[in-house]
């Protein structure tokens, strides 16, 4: 394609086809015979054309919703999810960070004015996950419980292995109420989500490790 946008067919050089579609290839295949050059690159050209590969692993036969790569590594990333949220959930509720404890954060939570002077802990946040770890806490304002933010896990929540979050966030008025309870389905949640999520959200922008090299097998 040149820069104007115009195609431009790299076997004759005109405008408005390309090489798959060249009149000059198609007519010179007609002339010549199914044996000859000509022949032989039409059909190369249009088999090519119909060569899907899947976007996750770069193999021919499938795509990216039925590919069994992506699913063995949603099924391990899921797992390690589990685990992930269970420790996370079990550190919480030891910490004291339970429904309607009174935390201080420093976080730059952008709606919550009063935070330095305590914020009322509301529910577990659904999205927490791993590499979501600012995303974990429901809170609102003491004196505005309709002025609502999340903040990130509290440090001495997150599991090891997990990373850090440099906001400093401490427990003013603990309670011993589980958060898992705030959530709709909590047993679920801590199975680490549907595959189908995972497929679709977590890694929706992965390759398989040798994607490049996929892409030259057959």
């Amino acid at each position: 394609m040149s820069w104007n946008g115009t195609v431009r067919c790299s076997l004759c050089y005109e405008k408005g086809h390309n090489k798959r579609s060249c009149p000059e290839l198609v007519k010179r295949a007609k002339e010549e015979g199914e044996d000859s050059w000509a022949a032989r690159e039409l059909a190369r050209n249009k088999a090519k054309g119909k060569v899907k590969r899947c976007s996750y692993c770069n193999l021919k036969g499938h795509n990216r919703a039925t590919c069994e790569p992506l699913l063995a590594k949603a099924v391990e990333w899921r797992a390690l999810n589990a685990d992930f949220r269970r420790q996370a959930a079990e550190a919480l509720l030891t910490a004291g960070y339970g429904t309607g404890a009174i935390i201080l954060h420093d976080g730059a939570s952008w709606n919550l004015d009063n935070r330095t002077k305590g914020l009322l802990l509301v529910q577990l946040n659904a999205k927490l996950r791993i590499g979501k770890i600012r995303e974990a806490l429901v809170v609102s304002e003491l004196t505005n419980p309709s002025k609502r933010c999340v903040v990130s896990l509290p440090t001495d929540a997150i599991p090891p292995g997990y990373g850090r979050c440099w906001d400093a966030t401490s427990v003013l008025a603990p309670t011993k109420c589980d958060l898992l309870h705030t959530l709709p389905d909590a047993s679920e949640w801590l199975k680490g989500g549907s595959l189908k999520w995972i497929k679709r959200e977590v890694l929706a922008q992965s390759q398989h490790d040798e994607f490049w090299e996929n892409g030259y097998k057959d």
